[in-house]
């Protein structure tokens, strides 16, 4: 298949890629984990050594002790395949439709663009920020 070849070329640069998660998105990885663990074919992968090392990421993710995960070609496939194009936790913020970007900016350019969502994110905090302060000069 190509897709596999264009992943042996993208995972032969080196052996594990950097997937930089916010708490949402890596609330729905281990969610993506626990529902696909009932499917008796998926199961024996599910609590491989491989996906137990993903899970205990995934804890330290949420535990705040670190914000990136490292994935290999395999768990990288799953994660692209079972990642839906949109998902919401409630109202908040479409973390299906961000963890499926960083997925493809990792196929296409071998990065997830971390960098770039750090500094949209400080740009939109500072956005917020002056948008209080005009309000409260209105207000006074």
């Amino acid at each position: 298949m190509e897709l596999d070849k264009e992943l042996d070329n993208i995972f032969n640069k080196s052996s594990n890629k950097k997937l930089h998660l916010t708490e949402d998105e890596a609330r729905l990885v281990d969610w993506l984990i626990t529902c696909h663990s009932w499917d008796y074919d998926l199961f024996s992968r599910l609590n491989s050594p491989d996906m137990l090392e993903l899970r205990k990421e995934i804890g330290q993710i949420l535990l705040n002790k670190k914000n990136y995960i490292e994935l290999g070609k395999e768990d990288f496939s799953w994660l692209m395949t079972c990642t839906p194009i949109t998902f919401r936790w409630g109202y908040s913020e479409d973390v299906g439709k961000s963890l499926k970007t960083k997925l493809y900016g990792l196929l296409i350019d071998g990065t997830d663009h971390h960098e770039k969502a750090e500094q949209k994110q400080t740009e939109k905090e500072k956005e917020t920020e002056r948008h209080n302060q005009t309000t409260q000069n209105y207000d006074e």
